[in-house]
């Protein structure tokens, strides 16, 4: 199937997320979101090379741009939820998995000047476009297949975007190493946060910095107070707000330094984090 007959209103959508145009972080978020990749590869938006030749399936004959050795000899598949890689016994594993609502369409594959060429529809790119699938082992793509929530919206999205420009990753882990900070996976944090902030522990420990003096600790009983008066869900939000905007409020020995986080970016990063995990 050739590109030309695929491409309709190609051209006229190509320059959405071009350099050149200078997309917003949030909108390049917003967008990669929507793609999920095995490890080492990384998707941008290209131009559309001359004579490509988009089909369902591609036969990977040899290694070359954007295709690693180990590939070599496998078929290339497009399925209703991706791309998937085929050894010569057929058993396959997905290389590129599509989340959101509506979710985007896997339209073809081909082979590209500098890496394998996908076409696609997507109403966050404008429509149909051509991206770029290259083998790159030290880039970091931030949403990989078998990590984080499988389908990708506003909250998530906003969220994401506020912590990476933010620093978040450089201490704290979302389904991945552990780093300096305690991971943020959903099926943990929430959980956890419930133990501490219910618990008589905690309650005994904002009472001993109540009683302390110094202006560094007194400063923040009204906030401490707003804690404990709330209940429920509640408390895990008042919780979230004061800590992402002093971490020390009720604990002064903590590493983390406040985030310099907008009001808006406090409120996706709230959201994000004491959203329920997908079940």
């Amino acid at each position: 199937m050739s590109a030309a007959a695929l491409a309709g209103p190609l051209l006229a959508a190509l320059l959405l997320l071009a350099p050149a145009a200078g997309p917003s972080d949030e909108q390049a978020w917003r967008w990669q979101s929507r793609w999920a990749l095995a490890e080492l590869l990384d998707v941008a938006r290209v131009e559309e090379p001359p004579g490509s030749a988009f089909a369902r399936e591609l036969s990977v004959r040899r290694a070359g741009p954007g295709v690693p050795p180990a590939w070599r000899g496998a078929t290339l598949r497009v399925t209703g939820d991706g791309l998937q890689l085929e050894d010569r016994l057929g058993r396959g594993r997905p290389i590129v998995e599509l989340r959101g609502e509506p979710a985007p369409s896997l339209l073809g594959v081909a082979r590209g000047p500098t890496g394998l060429l996908l076409l696609a529809e997507d109403d966050r790119l404008g429509g149909r476009a051509v991206l770029e699938l290259r083998y790159r082992p030290a880039f970091e793509y931030p949403f990989r297949i078998g990590h984080g929530p499988r389908v990708v919206d506003e909250v998530d999205a906003r969220g994401h975007a506020a912590m990476v420009e933010a620093g978040c990753f450089a201490c704290h882990s979302l389904h991945g190493r552990r780093q300096v900070g305690p991971s943020l996976d959903r099926e943990t944090l929430v959980p956890r946060l419930r133990e501490r902030l219910f618990s008589a522990e905690y309650e005994r420990r904002l009472a001993e910095l109540d009683s302390v003096e110094g202006w560094g600790i007194a400063r923040w009983r009204e906030a401490r107070a707003e804690i404990l008066a709330a209940q429920g869900d509640e408390r895990l939000q008042r919780w979230m707000r004061r800590h992402l905007t002093e971490p020390a409020f009720d604990e002064p020995q903590a590493r983390m330094p406040p985030p310099g986080l907008t009001a808006q970016q406090l409120e996706a990063v709230g959201a994000f984090l004491l959203r329920e995990p997908e079940r």
